[in-house]
């Protein structure tokens, strides 16, 4: 097999690089590999990433030559998961002992392992400890990750297709976004993804942290939705945000929300990590924001970098 490593992982490999190697006889046959953080002083992954598929293999570690044997068990292990055909697996994995050191080339390849990076470290902030990571459940969870790379499908469907397990199909394969509700626990608050949320509730929290709120229905707002985050406390909600869809690659966060009386806890950081989280499970590719100036450091502590764009108010007269 081939891997192709970035050169934060070459610098300290203790094997030969090969500058052109032959290219791999099967589609599982080579990988781009790099160290990913996670939110654990001293800890970090290393990511192996298939680049025909995008399918990822996560070990624990720094080093391509101690990861490599985490390596081969964990990817066989994951294909089974995957309830992909044995037979085509061993066809795979026939030279999966072979080691054979190369550089990156493939600068689409790297960008997409850059957005994994962003959901593995997002995923590691739900564990208490780096060794209760779940990697079979993170595993499955980026291979359920839509890519435009593969035409919007994800590693999941890509590998069934080139097993036979379906007939080979083009976008819009995607899975369908999340309908049901989803809790998740964090110290002092509760996220929620997707709560029932009636008028009555949301329109409180807006009062208290917009005073030029006017009372709204927000049933048309949910219908076209990708998702929503509620933040509670003590069952009480006290912080939202939206994501707005445009129905393919395109997501938008809307009324980022947090009530006066529990700002400065980190919630409206942990609303937005989410309602990302939640937007790239759903199959978006793209997450846009606009904000004031005054809160440019805030969105780029939650991961956003700026761009430029344009912007007409369409409810004042031409100019």
């Amino acid at each position: 097999m081939i891997f192709r490593c970035t050169q934060r992982l070459l610098k300290g490999t203790k094997l030969p690089v090969i500058a052109q190697p032959l290219e791999p006889a099967t589609p599982l046959g080579e990988w781009y590999v790099n160290i990913v953080p996670v939110p654990f002083a001293g800890r970090s992954l290393v990511l192996y990433t298939n680049p025909t598929t995008l399918v990822c293999v996560v070990a624990p570690g720094r080093a391509l030559h101690t990861t490599l044997p985490t390596f081969r068990t964990r990817l066989p292990a994951l294909l089974r998961r995957l309830e992909l055909p044995g037979e085509w697996i061993d066809t795979q994995l026939g030279n999966l002992s072979e080691t054979i050191v190369a550089r990156t080339n493939n600068r689409r390849v790297l960008g997409s392992m850059n957005d994994l990076a962003t959901q593995i470290w997002f995923e590691a902030e739900r564990y208490r400890s780096f060794e209760g990571i779940d990697l079979d459940r993170l595993e499955v969870k980026l291979a359920d990750n839509p890519h435009g790379m593969l035409g919007y499908k994800d590693a999941t469907w890509v590998l069934a297709e080139l097993s036979g397990v379906v007939e080979p199909r083009p976008f819009p394969h995607r899975p369908s976004p999340p309908r049901a509700a989803v809790e998740l626990r964090t110290p002092g608050f509760d996220l929620r993804v997707r709560p029932a949320l009636g008028d009555a509730v949301l329109n409180e929290l807006f009062a208290a942290a917009w005073p030029a709120h006017v009372a709204r229905g927000f049933a048309d707002v949910f219908s076209r939705s990708l998702a929503w985050v509620g933040a509670y406390a003590s069952q009480q909600l006290i912080g939202f945000v939206n994501v707005a869809w445009d129905g393919a690659a395109h997501a938008f966060l809307l009324d980022t929300t947090v009530h006066p009386d529990h700002r400065r806890r980190g919630i409206g950081t942990a609303l937005v990590r989410q309602a990302v989280a939640a937007a790239r499970e759903a199959g978006a590719e793209w997450i846009h924001v606009d904000y004031e100036p005054r809160l440019e450091d805030f969105y780029e502590g939650c991961g956003f970098r700026p761009t430029a764009a344009g912007l007409i108010h369409l409810t004042r007269p031409a100019p």
